[in-house]
């Protein structure tokens, strides 16, 4: 069985070095959103500083979980319009074929 072919990177997270493999071409995509967890860890830590880094990652790991929920959440919603749309279209151009 072939594995993919993975490549090691080194990111920053909270002070600590943490290696990453990734599929090779998602190294700097893997960068950035690991330079963009660590600003919001910051940014929870520095408003909360009595909280440990423990609960400053469940928490930002539950606001991105909610984010990420409520865009899914959208895009079935603009989904299911896209499609009632088109539905809507095909029916309009069938009228018309069939009128002509």
């Amino acid at each position: 069985m072939n594995l993919p072919t993975t490549k090691s990177i080194r990111v920053h997270v909270l002070n600590r070095e943490v290696t990453l493999r990734v599929r090779p071409g998602r190294e700097e995509a893997t960068a950035q959103l690991a330079q963009q967890l660590n600003a919001q860890l910051r940014a929870f830590l520095d408003a909360h500083p009595d909280q440990s880094e423990t609960m400053a990652a469940i928490i930002t790991a539950l606001m991105l979980a909610e984010e990420t929920h409520a865009l899914r959440q959208r895009l079935a919603e603009q989904d299911a319009h896209v499609a009632q749309a088109a539905d809507t279209l095909s029916d309009v151009l069938a009228e018309v074929l069939d009128a002509a």
